[in-house]
């Protein structure tokens, strides 16, 4: 999803979880990340709603790593699998998009907030032991390797 209303779809889901729920600002949530040309925007839908969303984005100054950021799911949504799927998404793209060599490898780099970290260890990333504070909410860092088949099979 790279058009406006996409984004426009992502932003108000966005705004539900972390401003509404988690007391993030709205100066905090959005940025300018949102309408960089390599930036990757998903959403997650259920019988024709939106229930998720997550953005890619990647940096031409670390070729072979990408960070996802901005997943968000709805509260009732939690456990649906809408997460799962997101991240699986990313991931495939990730390694698609911006894996590098044969086999195309990839790093997904993420911060994750300390309540979603056994989300993401059950997801296969190593979620490191050092806290830090983003807007007011404990995080960890948190890693992936993702490694793809040779390109000649």
């Amino acid at each position: 999803m790279a058009d406006q209303a996409g984004i426009d779809r992502a932003r108000k889901l966005r705004h539900e979880v972390f401003v509404d729920e988690f007391d993030v600002t709205a100066d905090e949530e959005y940025d300018d990340l949102d309408h960089r040309d390599t930036t990757v925007h998903l959403l997650a839908t259920r019988h024709g709603a939106d229930v998720g969303t997550a953005r890619l984005v990647s940096d031409a100054e670390r070729p072979g790593v990408v960070h996802i950021t901005r997943v968000a799911v709805q509260q009732a949504a939690r456990r649906s699998g809408a997460g799962r799927a997101l991240m699986g998404a990313l991931e495939a793209i990730a390694l698609a998009e911006f894996g590098r060599g044969d086999p195309p490898r990839v790093r997904v780099e993420l911060s994750v907030m300390e309540q979603a970290a056994p989300f993401y260890r059950a997801l296969g990333y190593t979620v490191g032991e050092d806290r830090h504070v983003e807007v007011r909410i404990w995080h960890r860092l948190a890693h992936k390797e993702l490694q793809g088949p040779l390109a000649g099979r």
